[in-house]
Formats: C-alpha cells, sequence, structure tokens
C-alpha cells in the first residue's frame, strides 16, 4: 500500500503527495480541481514539487510487491520524511538500483517540464517570452525591462520571461553578464542546461558553449541550483550551492557537476573584455566558444574522447588561427583547414 499524506501538513512535499492521490484517483470535485490549481499558483515550489511525487509514483509502479519489505515501508511511513527515503528504505538492497534507475527513466520525461521552457507561476502566468540573439563576434549591451544591466556575448540565444512574481531568463548558448536590478519581491533567476542561478540584486555571469555551463558570481550572493546525483543517476530534486564573490560552479553534464577554485572578481565574464581564458576547460567548450567568433566553423571530429580533452589557455576572439596552431602543440590532435568552408579538429593519428 503507498502512503498517505494528510492535507495541512507544512511540508510541501506532503501535500503534493496529498494532491496527487485526489488528482489521480479520477473523482476531484470542480471545487477540488479548483483548490489544486490555487496550489500549484501559490508557489513555485508547488509544481516542482507535485512533479517528483508524479516521478516518484511511476518508479514506485515499477516494482512487484515482493520486492517492498513491508516491515520498513510501516516504519518509514510512520516516521514521514522524503519521499525518496521512505521509498528507498522500504526496498530490499537488490532493488534500491532498479528503483533509482526508474525514478530517473521517468524524470526524463518530468524534466521536460521542471528544465525546459521559462513557466512563471501565479495569476500573471501567461507572460509572453522575449527572444534576444546576437551574431557571430557581436557584443551588445541592453537595460531589461526591470533595470537590469545585461551585456550578451557572441552567438549567445536567450529568452526573457518576467511576471510581477518571478524573473526569469533561459540562456540556451552563448554568454551572459548580468548586473542586477534589486526587487526583494522578484527573484532574478537564470537557467542553463544543468544549473539555475537565483538572486535578488547582484553580479554574475553564465556561458554556455557545447552544453558546458558555467556560473561565476563578481558581486553578492548567488544561489546554484542543479540536479541531484548519485552514481551517474540524476535523482528526483535539487541540490544548492551558495556562491560568493569570485566563486564559481561548472556543470559538464547534468550529472558532472563541480565547484571551482575562486578567482579574482575582476576575472568575472573577461570575454566582455575580448579576453577568452580556459583553465583545465574540455576542448569541445573551447570549440564552441570559438565558433561564436569565427567566420568558419570549427568541428571536433572523430572520438567524443578528442573533445573531452582539457585546456588551459588565453587568447582574444582574434586570434582564433593562432589558437588552433597552439592546440597542436599542447595536445595530440591536428588541425585540418584542408575541407573548404569549415576547420575540422581530430585525433593527431587519424588518417
Amino acid at each position: 500500500m503507498k502512503p498517505s499524506y494528510q492535507t495541512g501538513s507544512n511540508s510541501v512535499t506532503d501535500a503534493a503527495y496529498y494532491w496527487f492521490e485526489i488528482m489521480q484517483a479520477g473523482a476531484a470535485s470542480d471545487a477540488d480541481s479548483r483548490a489544486f490549481e490555487a496550489w500549484l499558483e501559490a508557489d513555485s515550489r508547488h509544481e516542482e514539487a507535485y512533479d517528483r511525487a508524479v516521478t516518484l509514483w511511476a518508479a514506485y509502479d515499477q516494482l512487484e510487491s515482493a520486492e517492498i519489505d513491508a516491515d520498513l515501508m510501516r516504519e518509514a511511513n510512520a516516521a514521514g520524511g522524503s519521499a525518496l527515503a521512505w521509498l528507498l528504505a522500504a526496498l530490499t538492497p537488490s532493488r534500491r538500483g532498479l528503483a533509482l534507475g526508474a525514478a530517473a527513466l521517468a524524470l526524463f520525461y518530468v524534466g521536460i517540464n521542471l528544465f525546459g521552457d521559462l513557466r512563471p507561476t501565479g495569476p500573471d502566468a501567461r507572460v509572453e517570452l522575449h527572444r534576444l540573439t546576437t551574431g557571430i563576434g557581436e557584443t551588445v549591451a541592453i537595460t531589461l525591462e526591470d533595470g537590469t544591466e545585461a551585456t550578451l556575448g557572441a552567438k549567445t540565444e536567450l529568452d526573457i520571461a518576467f511576471s510581477e512574481n518571478e524573473r526569469w531568463v533561459l540562456l540556451r548558448s552563448g554568454a551572459a553578464y548580468f548586473d542586477i536590478a534589486k526587487d526583494r519581491h522578484r527573484p532574478f533567476r537564470v537557467r542553463s542546461g544543468a544549473l539555475t542561478a537565483s538572486a535578488l540584486g547582484t553580479a554574475f555571469e553564465a556561458r554556455n558553449n557545447a552544453d558546458v555551463v558555467r556560473v561565476e558570481v563578481a558581486e553578492g550572493e548567488v544561489s546554484v541550483d542543479h540536479p541531484a546525483a548519485i552514481f551517474g543517476i540524476i535523482l528526483p530534486w535539487s541540490t544548492s550551492q551558495a556562491l560568493l564573490p569570485g566563486d564559481r560552479i561548472v556543470a559538464l553534464s547534468r550529472t558532472e557537476v563541480e565547484t571551482l577554485p575562486t578567482i579574482p572578481t575582476d576575472q568575472v565574464g573577461q570575454w566582455r573584455s575580448n579576453r577568452l581564458i580556459y583553465d583545465g576547460a574540455p576542448l569541445r567548450e573551447l570549440v564552441a566558444d570559438a565558433n561564436r567568433y569565427s567566420a568558419t566553423p570549427i568541428r571536433i571530429e572523430g572520438s567524443a574522447a578528442v573533445g573531452e580533452q582539457t585546456v588551459t589557455a588565453a587568447f582574444s576572439p582574434e586570434e582564433i588561427d593562432f589558437m588552433l596552431s597552439t592546440l597542436e602543440q599542447i595536445l595530440p590532435v591536428q588541425v585540418d583547414r584542408s575541407v573548404a568552408g569549415q576547420i575540422l579538429i581530430r585525433a593527431e593519428d587519424t588518417p
């Protein structure tokens, strides 16, 4: 028997399961539906908690009754705690891996909702999205409608959705630096790949090149959320880290998130001063960054391992040819310019 949750709980998770049971029963009244919609709109965390409930129930439904330890289930249910805690506690050890895998698979579908397009909540949730783009080699400074000063790097694409309750930016690719206008009633959130950076009034940069996402803080404090993961499996909740001036974080993928050594704050967003700096960055990130400035597309060819080689280097956007020549000296790669209209980078021993 799946655990039951009562309304009126102080736990958002408990409330999410309460509403899940009501809405999935197929007998919800019009009043129930209105109350459920009001609960979802009351706080952005409610929708995320409800999605997690759906995810874990999907995982639970992959299990047979013989795979559940009834005594542990009763103890976990009586003790309360997180949904995943009682689910894992109730499983025999040999089945915990299956549950995590099922949860991750379900989260893949829910992730379209959690980590996809921007969806402000509240009574003004139907907000028009504004897409901003820059061209190759183009850097643009703009003032957003809330007074935030934003600098968009070359070949950058982002969406903006502001409401009365929230300020959302979805950085699809490229780089952006934000000097955020203070508004204690509306957090400013930038989502890109696996990372979501939140602040009320501060300055930081976000970059997304070849799905390598970085956040670096210049002023104030920024909270960065990313999916929790274990053994390479995404879990249905987030981990949050507080970054102070000079702090940096990078997501090489949704399951590989690292905190980097701090840097002087004047080095945050160096691309605004035509300086591209890499410290142990994967080659694929450097190449994607170079493509934002290069008129000739640069492509890594062959094994994915070529793009995972790390690079420590610094150059200006006007030095792309010099950078490519340098790569041949510091990495076991060759740069092929023989194909018209593109530049290929491949392993050194590739015919």
